[in-house]
């Protein structure tokens, strides 16, 4: 173990870009998080790299075996997520993607949206970090708590990524920017997270809210139904939609957000 490790400290197993990448997730967390994630960082000692660089595989060897220190692992107990997108410029102004993906409490992989350039960080530069599911959660009654929980989490299947809430002031200043009736229900959930992605929905954070136009009606959409539509509300009017693009459809679902996903 000693060789090992004073041989990755003359031969670092990460990339500099790929420190670079890490770290700036690192300055996106609460400082209990940070900690996690830069001690798991550090733990590194093998990296697996394939499709010519595309997916980056991060281990902690221990003897013959992976295996990350208890003690440094995340307390979600999601199995595995995609815990955290980088968008990246290279300096030849070409723009990629790299999800950061936490598999069992730790940092598993780096996924890039086209094949990374071989070269220093210091030619990419981070243009944004967005985390879009914390870390630090533990399970979905950390997401969304009280009598939400109860009609929301059965619809949420398959991986589920969640965006940290914003502070009340972010939230409320978006929302001040909307004309639509937003249901109660659904400002509840962006209360507690700042938007929802699974499977089955995808609940936007306040900041993602979109305004769309459907045969002169204007409205507000808050969530997606992969496969159906979109869940939306009509400019100054109460009520909750489903719009459907495809069928050139639009129909009323309820009063709330909770009504409308009895229908959909």
């Amino acid at each position: 173990m000693k060789v090992r490790t004073l041989f990755n400290k003359i031969f670092p197993p990460l990339r500099k870009s790929e420190q670079s990448i890490l770290y700036a997730i690192v300055d996106n967390l609460n400082d209990e998080g940070a900690k996690l994630l830069t001690d798991q960082i550090e733990s590194i000692n093998y990296v697996q790299r394939h499709a010519d660089g595309k997916e980056v595989n991060l281990y902690c060897m221990r003897g013959n075996k992976a295996k990350f220190n208890e003690d440094i692992l995340f307390p979600s107990e999601l199995q595995e997520f995609k815990m955290a997108s980088v968008h990246l410029r290279q300096a030849n102004g070409r723009l990629f993607t790299a999800d950061i993906w936490v598999c069992n409490g730790h940092i598993f992989s780096i996924e890039y949206s086209v094949a990374p350039p071989k070269t220093s960080a210091d030619n990419l530069k981070i243009l944004d970090v967005t985390i879009l599911t914390d870390p630090m959660l533990k399970n979905k009654e950390d997401w969304i708590k009280g009598e939400v929980h109860s009609w929301i989490s059965d619809k949420l299947h398959g991986n589920v990524y969640v965006r940290p809430p914003l502070d009340e002031g972010s939230y409320a200043d978006n929302l001040n920017n909307i004309l639509s009736y937003l249901p109660s229900d659904y400002i509840d959930i962006i209360k507690m997270n700042n938007g929802i992605r699974s499977e089955s929905i995808i609940i936007l954070g306040s900041d993602r809210l979109r305004k769309v136009d459907i045969q002169g009606n204007e409205y507000t959409v808050f969530a997606e139904i992969p496969d159906k539509g979109v869940i939306a509300v009509r400019h100054n009017n109460k009520g909750v939609w489903l719009i459907d693009f495809e069928n050139y459809l639009e129909q009323k679902l309820g009063e709330t957000f909770k009504d409308a996903l009895k229908h959909v």
